[in-house]
């Protein structure tokens, strides 16, 4: 910006524009700050695991990049000292990222001289569904909370080196801390060639479990159904049951554990 518009910027009704744009801001952040979806929480743990030193992987070890913003992965590592849960420094970005566009887009229309133009970008812009979407969730909020639970009682019930195979990595992953067998094959390419060979997650699933044996799995009954009733499946019991109605949603998590033969 010029120092010849910065003046004509902060007139009154700039000042009223901005005010308005940080009210949304804090009003976007403060209706959607604990609401989520899963894949975000892949990135998160990107940036957690590139914070604590470890390079950018989601399982030590494991060179694999599977977040698709390499960029926002290192903004959130240089603020995971300051607040280590990520969740939310992420979706306080985002609020002020939909605030900063429209107060941007307003901006544009002023210097088009078209000035209702950009009030309607100041109304709408920052309320568009499609980019609240963002901020929100592509399973409900109530599914995310119970991914939450069963990754939290995999990080205080299980091991640290234990392996976990399921096939909703992000936040389960996040919070459990634990390494992932991801049957979608975002964290370990060897699936994802699976699933070039076959036509269901099902398939790429029962392959993983065969290769990888994971010593937990995380399922819910009505993602694999064929995979439920498999002989594979002799090797685990069921440790810890999550029912969907405690979070608002009708299905349900199962943590297995499973004791392969040697």
């Amino acid at each position: 910006m010029s120092a010849s518009r910065f003046p004509r910027f902060i007139t009154s009704q700039g000042w009223l524009a901005i005010l308005y744009s940080l009210g949304v801001f804090l009003s976007i952040f403060a209706l959607f700050s604990h609401w989520t979806y899963d894949d975000p929480f892949i990135t998160y743990r990107y940036a957690e695991k590139l914070a604590q030193g470890l390079g950018f992987v989601y399982n030590p070890g494991e060179r694999v990049l599977s977040t698709t913003t390499p960029l926002f992965t290192l903004l959130l590592a240089t603020l995971h000292g300051l607040w280590p849960d990520l969740h939310p420094v992420a979706n306080l970005i985002g609020a002020f990222g939909l605030a900063l566009g429209a107060l941007c887009l307003w901006d544009l229309a002023r210097i088009w001289q078209a000035p209702w133009v950009g009030y309607t970008f100041l109304l709408l812009y920052p309320t568009f569904g499609l980019l609240l979407a963002t901020l929100g969730s592509e399973t409900s909020l109530y599914i995310a909370f119970c991914y939450r639970a069963a990754g939290e009682w995999l990080r205080a019930n299980t091991p640290p080196e234990a392996k976990v195979g399921t096939l909703e990595v992000g936040i389960i992953g996040y919070y459990a801390r634990r390494p992932k067998i991801d049957f979608a094959g975002l964290i370990q390419p060897e699936v994802a060639k699976q699933l070039r060979l076959t036509s269901t997650y099902e398939d790429s699933a029962r392959w993983a479990i065969r290769v990888y044996q994971p010593e937990y799995l995380v399922l819910g009954p009505t993602w694999f159904p064929n995979l439920m009733n498999d002989s594979l499946l002799l090797a685990c019991s069921t440790q810890k049951t999550f029912p969907g109605g405690e979070y608002g949603y009708s299905g349900e998590i199962i943590v297995y554990q499973c004791a392969w033969p040697k």
